[in-house]
């Protein structure tokens, strides 16, 4: 009978190390992704921002035409849409970034949502 609860000892041993095994990888890889999704995040953030820049100057340089009667009132209203567009989505983009952030932060043991 001692044998037999040895064995059942060693394999529940050996059960409890492959789950830490296990758990410790895949906290190993939510962290990766976390970390790829991050810089994924800030770089898009950066491309809205320049985006947001080029749509702000075209909507100067439009709005210069049509004060200059260069430009017609659908070319200003067109510059206001992409610039509109351009703000949204580096509101959104930025959004994104913290929320990347929050979910390596929690990945990392960081952070405790309520």
């Amino acid at each position: 009978l001692r044998e037999s609860e040895r064995r059942e000892a060693v394999a529940k041993v050996a059960e409890a190390r492959a789950l830490v095994e296990s758990a410790q990888v895949k906290s190993r890889d939510e962290v990766r992704r976390a970390l790829l999704d991050l810089e994924s995040a800030r770089a898009n953030l950066i491309k809205a921002d320049e985006q947001l820049k080029l749509a702000r100057e075209s909507m100067t340089l439009v709005q210069a035409g049509f004060d200059a009667g260069a430009a017609t009132y659908l070319e200003v209203s067109d510059a206001r849409l992409g610039l509109f567009g351009a703000e949204m989505g580096k509101l959104t983009e930025g959004l994104g970034a913290q929320l990347a952030a929050l979910k390596l932060a929690k990945a990392l043991g960081e952070f405790e949502p309520r």
